[in-house]
């Protein structure tokens, strides 16, 4: 029997390859408590007893390789994995989970980001906390159940600031130590324990009657009300995007729910609603005539003044969806108290004395400014000017005068000590300068001159005039110091 090249032994083809890291399972899948991507990255590197900048390193190498590039052409001395925010919707988030995806062979890692929102949220639309900050008593729940630490992804954006689950506030610091960023950036990450002490950063939940009560959502501060509230729309869209029949959305559908909105609440006048969520009237309507998507805190503005999930609204879900009826104030017949009469006096004036007063001013021997004549009559000086103006301006051009020739007569009492300053530092070869003439003048002669320096130069030019002329009373025979050449 003769073989057929088709019956010719060939290779099988792996349907399910190798990974070349552990398979981990993400952790919380399926419900608001999924783990993010960055803490799987860390417990990634401690089942491989490495450090998450050498696994950082390897990762980025894999996927040169993978392109067709040189094996570690991505990576840097100072390369920070953990400032490429891996848990949100940007570049840094697409490249590792594409990476952790092709190295462990896991599906769906994509859903421990915030990549499946990227169609209704730009890349900048929304920040991650740049500490890291988590809630001590889910942690503390997760040891004392005997589940593994980890790190949600509701508590990475940085409009969370409280643990929807317990009410309390997010801290971004060791309670031991004290110190910030232990969380996951040091070089062999232990999720749920410090970085810089190693101690556990969990922390049992103190009793009710303990002296120190926590946030509660039953609290009186509206802040913190708000504040639960956007860690709840949070957590709602991290248990949406876990579900099963789960879609990414797209941009229409926000833009067709905002749109109802302004048609329904706002008599179909965007102007209105831009106002009510605080932004310009043009962003919104880049948002509806231009492919753009509105950031994830304007976003929750409009939810909160619709009565709108925040998942429901990014996805355009606006079934069953009904306004909210405002609760008009009841009007209450107050007896307020009747107005109290107009009782203010209006001051009169004498212009005509005050008239009188200035042109004695004028006749005195020593100019005044004209400050000091509104003083004298007890008015201001724009009160002159609008009742008295010839006067008035008399005055100050009488003292502006003065003022000139005062500072006139200052210069012609200080020339010759400048002079001869000038003189004597020419002689030594000097420039003249304010340095070297002030030890040379008197202070008192020197500091009543304005504009010192022009004064300096007008002397220096004189100096230099006077040279020329008398060379040429002399002849050529005499030596013309102190000219420049």
């Amino acid at each position: 029997m003769t073989t057929s090249p088709s019956m010719i032994a060939s290779p099988i083809a792996t349907t399910n390859p190798r990974s070349v890291l552990h398979a981990l399972k993400p952790l919380g899948q399926g419900s608001d408590q999924a783990e993010s991507l960055l803490s799987y990255f860390c417990r990634l590197a401690l089942s491989h007893s490495t450090s998450t900048l050498e696994l950082s390193r390897k990762l980025m190498a894999y996927m040169g390789n993978s392109v067709g590039n040189e094996p570690g052409a991505a990576v840097n001395a100072k390369y920070a994995w953990y400032e490429r925010k891996i848990s949100g919707l940007g570049d840094g988030a697409k490249t590792y989970t594409e990476a952790l995806a092709a190295t462990t062979s896991v599906v769906g890692l994509e859903r421990h980001t915030f990549l499946p929102w990227q169609g209704v949220i730009p890349g900048n639309g929304l920040a991650l906390h740049k500490c890291g900050q988590f809630c001590p008593y889910c942690l503390q729940e997760d040891l004392d159940s005997g589940g593994t630490p980890y790190l949600r992804l509701c508590w990475e954006p940085v409009l969370v600031s409280v643990c929807h689950k317990h009410g309390t506030p997010l801290v971004h610091h060791c309670p031991h130590c004290g110190v910030d960023k232990a969380r996951h950036t040091s070089a062999f990450t232990v999720v749920g324990w410090c970085g810089k002490c190693g101690m556990f950063m969990g922390q049992p939940r103190p009793p009710v009657s303990s002296n120190q009560p926590l946030y509660d959502a039953a609290s009186d501060d509206a802040a913190g009300e708000v504040a639960l509230w956007q860690a709840q729309q949070i957590a709602r869209l991290v248990e949406v995007q876990q579900s099963a029949g789960f879609e990414p959305p797209l941009r229409d559908g926000v833009i067709a729910a905002i749109e109802r909105v302004i048609e329904t609440m706002c008599a179909g006048q965007y102007s209105l609603l831009a106002k009510q969520v605080g932004i310009a009237k043009a962003t919104l309507h880049t948002w509806l005539r231009e492919s753009r998507t509105p950031q994830v805190d304007i976003s929750l503005r409009i939810a909160c003044f619709a009565h709108l999930d925040l998942a429901d609204l990014l996805m355009g879900n606006m079934d069953g969806w009904s306004p909210p009826v405002a609760n008009h104030q009841l009007a209450l017949a107050l007896d307020y108290p009747a107005r109290p009469e107009w009782n203010r006096r209006v001051h009169t004036h004498d212009w005509e004395a005050i008239e009188d007063k200035l042109q004695a001013m004028l006749l005195q021997p020593m100019p005044v400014s004209l400050m000091h004549a509104a003083s004298v009559v007890q008015m201001p000086p724009r009160m002159l000017y609008m009742k008295c103006n010839k006067t008035a301006r008399r005055i100050a051009n009488r003292w502006l005068t003065y003022l000139k020739r005062r500072q006139q007569s200052h210069v012609v009492a200080a020339w010759p000590f400048l002079e001869s300053a000038c003189r004597q530092l020419l002689d030594r070869g000097i420039s003249p300068n304010m340095r070297e003439i002030e030890p040379l003048v008197p202070a008192d002669i020197l500091n009543r001159v304005c504009n010192c320096w022009d004064v300096l130069r007008e002397v220096r030019g004189h100096i230099e005039s006077s040279e020329y002329a008398t060379a040429a009373l002399c002849g050529h025979h005499y030596p013309q110091r102190w000219v420049q050449e």
